[in-house]
């Protein structure tokens, strides 16, 4: 079983959306084979935050990334999805 370390950082759509309760639920949020490391809320421009997500995933799955990009892009409040790294572990 192959394993990928991702990071994608998850902007808001907004200033008003709760960052903090979307970073503190993602993990009952990404499909099967993805496994949540690490989540921090950091700054992102002019006062703006953003999630910074660390995640484990599955290459076993072909379909993974589209998968997990459309669970991330599916959360209320979430404007813009990036991978912004991703490497063989």
């Amino acid at each position: 079983m192959g394993e990928i370390y991702s990071v994608y950082e998850v902007m808001p759509n907004g200033d008003e959306t709760d960052l903090n309760a979307i970073a503190n639920n993602l993990a009952n949020i990404v499909p099967a084979g993805v496994k949540v490391n690490k989540t921090e809320v950091v700054p992102h421009v002019f006062g703006l935050m953003k999630i910074h997500v660390e995640l484990i995933i599955n290459a076993d799955d072909e379909t993974i990334g589209s998968k997990l990009e459309d669970a991330l892009t599916g959360i209320e409040g979430v404007g813009d999805v990036e991978c912004i790294s991703s490497t063989n572990i």
